[in-house]
């Protein structure tokens, strides 16, 4: 119905900024739980979410150094700087975690 419509996209983008400062799989673990106590009657549903989720938790890691293992070992190195790695990853980041949601939402 109308809240599990507006669930999907909210769990998503919560799931995107979870994981620039957690870990990838935790981010996922966490919007996982939370869907599974919000939408525990709906299987299909859930896991459709659950997809999307993954897609949006390694998006969301992937444009912070603290996010994700390999840009985090990049970042300790010296290799990239944090204002360079935000600002070129950030749209591209959004754009692969919103794509899907945005196909599977309208």
């Amino acid at each position: 119905g109308g809240q599990r419509h507006r669930l999907m996209p909210i769990i998503c983008i919560m799931s995107f900024f979870m994981s620039s400062v957690i870990d990838n799989l935790t981010a996922t673990i966490v919007a996982l739980k939370i869907l599974r106590h919000v939408a525990a009657d709906d299987d299909d549903w859930r896991r459709l979410c659950g997809g999307v989720v993954v897609i949006a938790a390694n998006a969301g890691g992937a444009w912070s150094p603290i996010g994700d293992v390999t840009t985090t070992m990049l970042w300790i190195q010296n290799k990239i700087t944090v204002p360079n790695t935000v600002t070129s990853l950030f749209v591209p980041s959004l754009m692969a975690g919103v794509a899907p949601l945005g196909g599977l939402w309208w």
